[in-house]
């Protein structure tokens, strides 16, 4: 697993680091490529063993096989796109919203065979959400708490909360004032989706625009399940990382030939002060981290908590056999 991990790791930077070319402006993509390698959530999700690193390999995949295709026009890169965002589903069901999305997106405005291969996709994938539903309804539901209005609304209104948090967190230190933090991640999520609008509007299959109205509606999906903190909602956003913030800066690279010499300067001084806290923020994480894993009763830790899940799993899976279907 540790070795999986680190071959999902360097397929991600390969892919990132080919993706970060698109941005024309030197020293903007130098700071894009220090923010990723000093970048908390990549090492956050490769870090552990989950399926998180598998996962943010092939979304990587997908969206670069479908900017080769935008590009080329060439049938093979749309196969290979589509094929990538299949098969997210089948690592995580949070990759559902994400591919659905695109085929649906792909189904509309290109034609002839893109068009039908958008469209067996779109087949495929609800059938693999069926699938999912119907094998894993008690962990979707918690039980019965997605049946209870009040539950259901107030584990809402508090991944609302937590999911910004998490967001936030990328941009603004936690140890800043809490609504500090939401304001700054609702702005910056409200300006994602107001250049997606504009990107989508001059070009329907802008790879940018694309992407930002991917991870908004990603966003906004996963916050109906399983009530979550702060920590957690940003292990869930994080493979979408790197991509927001190539989004981000190809919009300031497009504009940065415009701006006045004081922006430049506070833009400079911005790409700095996140670099300094990107650096400082994934060091000490990785220094915590490697604390936990070095200590004495690490094997304990581990054992306690496999067995926890083995019953918590065997339990959900008692209660999804008693269901009647």
């Amino acid at each position: 697993m540790i070795w999986a991990n680190l071959a999902c790791l360097w397929v991600s930077l390969i892919l990132i680091f080919h993706l970060g070319k698109e941005i024309s402006t030197l020293r903007l993509r130098y700071f894009f490529y220090a923010l990723i390698v000093l970048a908390t959530p990549l090492y956050l999700t490769h870090s552990f063993f989950w399926t998180e690193p598998f996962f943010t390999a092939v979304l990587l995949v997908a969206f670069f096989a479908l900017q080769q295709f935008l590009k080329t026009n060439q049938i093979l890169w749309l196969a290979s796109s589509l094929l990538a965002f299949l098969l997210l589903p089948t690592i995580r069901l949070a990759g559902t919203f994400i591919s659905f999305p695109i085929f649906f997106w792909l189904l509309i405005f290109p034609s002839g065979k893109g068009r039908w291969m958008a469209a067996a996709s779109c087949i495929l994938l609800v059938g693999l959400f069926l699938l999912w539903i119907f094998n894993f309804s008690a962990i979707l539901s918690q039980g019965s708490s997605l049946l209870c209005i009040d539950q259901f609304l107030g584990q809402l209104v508090q991944n609302l909360a937590s999911f910004l948090e998490g967001f936030s967190i990328w941009f603004i230190p936690h140890p800043m004032p809490l609504l500090f933090r939401l304001v700054a991640g609702a702005l910056v999520i409200g300006f994602l989706g107001f250049t997606a609008m504009l990107s989508l509007r001059e070009n329907p299959l802008d790879i940018y625009g694309i992407i930002a109205t991917s991870f908004i509606l990603y966003y906004f999906a996963l916050h109906p399940y399983f009530q979550v903190t702060f920590y957690t909602a940003e292990r869930y956003l994080a493979p979408m990382f790197a991509l927001v913030f190539l989004t981000l800066f190809k919009w300031i690279d497009d504009h940065h030939a415009g701006l006045n010499p004081w922006a430049k300067k506070i833009l400079l001084i911005v790409l700095i002060l996140q670099s300094i806290y990107s650096g400082l923020r994934v060091s000490n994480n990785l220094s915590l981290w490697s604390e936990v894993r070095c200590a004495e009763n690490y094997s304990q830790l581990i054992e306690s908590e496999k067995v926890s899940f083995e019953k918590k799993y065997g339990k959900i899976k008692k209660e999804t056999l008693d269901i009647p279907y």
